[in-house]
């Protein structure tokens, strides 16, 4: 993606459309925090050159990312207009806002700053955001009058004209709402961490990260994954084994689907993270085709065979 090398299905949408796609894959968050939602659309229809999935993702980012840093029983607002040859979507919210510091570096990767407080992760969903806005020869902007003042995220993209005979859209399917999954990553190898979470992102996917058990345990303390990749070798004293068997412990963490990462392979250390409780054991370097047919729920995990 960061080597524009991403092939894009481009076709042409009605931007009313991929909003309400967007809104319905971001529902769950923001009924999570009890946030109102204003939607603002245009009286006519505007029309864009994109792929549906990645500019859905898009919006449904902003959507996200406002949810998260805007504190329960929020506002927050998605409007479309067209300001001349130009379709304007923006995001906006009473959340906790951006500083001038870290206005200058939104859409740097891991850029974090004070919001980290409000959500964790790594920052990787604004770097996404602008890297596929700018394969659709478009540019994304941030604005906040400060901390605790909200922010408004502000996508411009080029106005196309209407296809001839323009036929209803087909229902997008499947949902992605459906498709999203919570995933937790603990490896102390952050470039691995972060190369993991920013394909994980790019599939729609809310991921946080902890380099060492005891960060992974204060995460977990009021997140509950379904799936939590878990690096066996870790720093601080505390094993992959340790935050498995602390999992499994926990009533809450029943459908918490827990996976192995490490670079040992041997039938001991199969066996050995089957009875620390790992429901899969995966060998470094990841095959992400076996990680993705995991999280689709298309094998058997070792505690169902």
């Amino acid at each position: 993606l960061t080597h524009h090398r991403l092939d894009l299905r481009k076709q042409p949408l009605e931007i009313a459309n991929l909003i309400h796609e967007a809104i319905e894959a971001s529902q769950p968050y923001l009924d999570e925090k009890n946030h109102q939602l204003e939607l603002a659309l245009p009286g006519e229809d505007l029309w864009v050159d994109a792929d549906r999935a990645r500019l859905e993702q898009v919006f449904s980012n902003l959507l996200i990312n406002a949810a998260k840093f805007t504190r329960e029983g929020g506002s927050i607002r998605i409007a479309a207009q067209r300001e001349n040859d130009q379709v304007v979507v923006s995001v906006s919210d009473n959340g906790v806002g951006m500083s001038d510091e870290f206005l200058r570096r939104a859409f740097e990767m891991f850029s974090q700053g004070e919001r980290t407080a409000a959500g964790g992760g790594l920052g990787i969903g604004l770097t996404l955001v602008k890297n596929l806005v700018d394969l659709h020869g478009g540019t994304v902007q941030a604005h906040s009058e400060g901390i605790n003042r909200g922010s408004v995220l502000i996508v411009r993209l080029p106005l196309v004209h209407a296809p001839h005979e323009a036929k209803p859209e087909p229902e997008a399917t499947p949902r992605r709402a459906q498709a999203r999954k919570k995933l937790l990553i603990v490896d102390d190898n952050k470039m691995q961490a972060s190369s993991l979470s920013m394909l994980l992102e790019m599939d729609g996917h809310e991921v946080k990260t902890a380099d060492d058990g005891p960060s992974a345990l204060a995460l977990l303390a009021d997140f509950v994954p379904d799936y939590a990749l878990i690096d066996i070798g870790l720093p601080r004293g505390v094993s992959g084994y340790d935050i498995a068997r602390q999992i499994r412990e926990q009533p809450r963490f029943d459908r918490t689907v827990l996976i192995a990462q490490t670079g040992w392979g041997r039938d001991e250390d199969l066996e050995r993270s089957r009875a620390a409780g790992f429901d899969f054991h995966l060998v470094k370097p990841i095959d992400h085709q076996r990680l993705h047919r995991i999280i689709d729920g298309k094998e058997p995990n070792n505690r169902t065979g």
